[in-house]
């Protein structure tokens, strides 16, 4: 649960608008409280943590502009670096995989749940009538979650959309371009590659994959309007770190994975407001500055288009606006 002090965090990073994936009912409370006494310095979208053959907590129209539950969130699979994500390629036998994780060998990983508590679960909320953002970091976990979405969209026009992917590690090139003829987006969670660059591939999953790692530059190529995350507190929140990473696809150790899937600035800066804004539903009223929206903005010590894209991550965040107030 994000705290105030936590909140503040992220306005000081430059950040307007947060969201606050995979929330258990029981922090509602607290996150009402907190915004009816307009002490937040950003605006937040949650997604309650789903339950098989559950009930959202709250009704499908709840909140204000500062503060509203939008959707639901669940694990498909797990983490790369604990070995319980599912992938069609083996993890490497290596001795971080062997020994320190304590994997079998030619490690596929498995899914979370059975893949008909996957349907059930997704055609339960999608009834109801919420978008979904679902954890999926291995491609055979993306397929199932692409089949469900598939069904659901088909049979829910009602439903939030666009229905979310969150990471998208092993995301593979047929995968992106079903995802987009479904309307379906994507959130990569790039400081992997800044934090676990190395380990990736030279302990994990091998050079080869490594290069496609998080593959937000076929994405976007594609024409999927991605958003790039930090899953704070996992990894400090910084959209600048991120702008980094997805301009120049370098760890922090200086090293480059798949230099191919690097984007433009411009594409990069979409992904973190208008395109962001769009993924939680609010791109007619933020993420971009234009007549009728709120003036949610930063102003930074530098022009993040001309400045060196290896160093994006120091420009200094100089004040944050939020509805035309300074925060």
């Amino acid at each position: 649960r994000l705290t105030r002090d936590e909140l503040m965090r992220h306005e000081a990073a430059g950040i307007t608008t947060a969201t606050e994936i995979g929330m258990q009912p029981s922090w509602l409370p607290f996150y009402e409280t907190l915004f009816a006494r307009a002490v937040s310095p950003i605006r937040m979208r949650t997604y309650e943590a789903a339950v098989l053959a559950g009930t959202a907590s709250r009704s499908l129209e709840n909140g204000d502009d500062m503060f509203a539950m939008i959707g639901v969130k669940f694990w498909a699979d797990g983490s790369p670096f604990v070995g319980n994500i599912w992938t069609s390629r083996p993890y490497l036998n290596s001795d971080v995989t062997l020994n320190r994780m304590g994997l079998p060998r030619d490690h596929l990983g498995q899914l979370n749940y059975q893949r008909e508590q996957i349907e059930q679960m997704v055609d339960t909320y999608a009834r109801q009538g919420w978008q979904l953002a679902v954890h999926t970091q291995g491609d055979r976990s993306i397929d199932v979650m692409l089949d469900c979405y598939e069904k659901a969209l088909a049979t829910y026009p009602t439903a939030r959309r666009p229905f979310r992917l969150e990471h998208c590690a092993l995301m593979r090139d047929d995968q992106i371009a079903r995802a987009k003829a479904l309307g379906v987006e994507c959130s990569f969670f790039l400081p992997h590659i800044y934090y676990w660059g190395e380990a990736i591939r030279d302990s994990l999953f091998g050079p080869e994959v490594a290069a496609r790692y998080m593959p937000s530059g076929s994405a976007t190529r594609a024409g999927l309007r991605v958003s790039y995350h930090c899953d704070s507190p996992m990894t400090e929140p910084s959209p600048l770190r991120c702008l980094q990473i997805a301009t120049t696809r370098r760890t922090g150790q200086g090293a480059v994975l798949g230099a191919d899937q690097r984007v433009g600035i411009e594409h990069a800066l979409k992904a973190v407001t208008i395109d962001a804004a769009y993924q939680i539903g609010m791109a007619d009223k933020i993420g971009s500055l234009e007549v009728g929206k709120y003036a949610d903005l930063v102003i930074l010590g530098g022009d993040p288009r001309t400045h060196d894209p290896a160093d994006l991550e120091n420009l200094p965040v100089l004040a944050t606006f939020l509805g035309g107030e300074i925060k």
